[in-house]
């Protein structure tokens, strides 16, 4: 005989029930609509069972922090103001304008420069002279041994003689005159010690003249 089936496809099973009283006895009615679920609750468990579902916090997740783009540190610049300016160090300057260079080409002391200013510029030994040789070449004076003289009225250079035990030469040759007018990159010889001469100032270009 055939089963029947219910609105969801599923065979109903019907129960017998004894009529028997001493069977029937103590036993608990089991109701069908009880069956039904029970039938219902095996199969739909049945179903989850062959097609699993994975939950969702079976789902792996990426613990590795998302990568930003490191920021560049924009440093955002102080403007200066006019008081920030050391004004007396400009002034200083100018009131002692340059006017020139002497640098070492040979000899202790290769490759060192000073600069010359307006008017006398001692050259010797002594850490006060404004272009100090102390570098070894006793040769050299301690003071006054010879000068450079920047004149602004004449717009011209002059090498003049100090009170060195040997006299200056330049360009190779000896001085035979007390004061002597230089050239841009004339060279002086002191000793043992060469001396380069650039000029800033002259015919082309003076400080009074700006």
């Amino acid at each position: 005989m055939p089963k029947e089936i219910n609105e969801n496809g599923i065979p109903i099973s019907k129960p017998s029930f004894r009529t028997n009283k001493k069977s029937y006895i103590g036993l608990e009615e089991v109701k069908p609509n009880n069956i039904v679920d029970s039938i219902i609750d095996d199969d739909l468990s049945d179903i989850i069972d062959s097609n699993p579902t994975t939950p969702d916090n079976s789902v792996p997740k990426n613990d590795a922090p998302a990568s930003s783009k490191t920021q560049p540190v924009i440093k955002k610049r102080t403007p200066v103001s006019s008081s920030d300016l050391n004004v007396d160090a400009i002034t200083d300057t100018m009131s002692d304008p340059l006017s020139g260079w002497i640098v070492i080409i040979k000899g202790p002391g290769q490759g060192a420069y000073f600069p010359l200013r307006y008017g006398k510029n001692f050259i010797g030994r002594d850490k006060e002279q404004a272009v100090n040789l102390d570098f070894g070449d006793a040769t050299i004076s301690r003071q006054n041994h010879c000068s450079i003289e920047y004149d602004g009225r004449d717009k011209a250079f002059y090498l003049n003689q100090g009170d060195g035990r040997n006299s200056p030469r330049l360009n190779s040759k000896r001085m035979a005159e007390f004061s002597v007018e230089i050239s841009n990159l004339d060279e002086i010889e002191i000793g043992e010690t060469v001396l380069k001469f650039v000029a800033l100032c002259g015919a082309d270009f003076c400080w009074d003249a700006t």
